[in-house]
């Protein structure tokens, strides 16, 4: 049997937390939830938006929130993806700190570096989705594929 480990104090969590929260640590953590939130509530009005019969009687409004809805849906399931990874990793840490039980600190420490991948893998997604679109990839092209030219010296 392992000798139980002590507590972490203030400090040496902190450390923790930087040490599994990526490159910039805690910091970057709530910039993302900072910038999301108000994502999330715009998603989730628009969503109540397009429960309301009204807004069928006019075809361009009815447009303009399904492509605003569609555009949000992929960002807030990766955002709740995130923070429930995020929540996992914090509530681990918790359980290493508290140090009440020595078989399940065990087991959140060892569960610490998967959650801290999966924060990090959707970190970088959510930073690639908020990247914003380019206006013309909405618009039609017209291509014209021809054949090559051959024996031209």
């Amino acid at each position: 049997m392992k000798p139980m480990r002590k507590p972490a104090d203030k400090g040496e969590r902190e450390n923790m937390r930087g040490r599994y929260a990526g490159k910039s640590g805690i910091f970057r953590l709530m910039n993302i939830d900072a910038r999301l939130r108000p994502l999330k509530s715009r998603f989730e009005e628009l969503a109540t938006a397009m429960g309301d019969p009204a807004l069928y009687a006019d075809p361009r409004k009815f447009a303009a929130v399904s492509k605003e809805h569609a555009d949000l849906k992929q960002i807030i399931a990766t955002y709740d993806r995130w923070r429930k990874s995020s929540t996992d990793l914090d509530d681990n840490l918790e359980l290493i700190e508290s140090g009440s039980d020595p078989e399940l600190a065990e087991i959140a420490r060892e569960e610490i570096p998967a959650l801290k991948a999966s924060v990090q893998d959707l970190e970088d997604e959510l930073t690639m989705l908020l990247v914003p679109a380019d206006p013309e990839d909405t618009r039609n092209a017209i291509i014209e594929a021809g054949g090559s030219v051959q024996g031209l010296t």
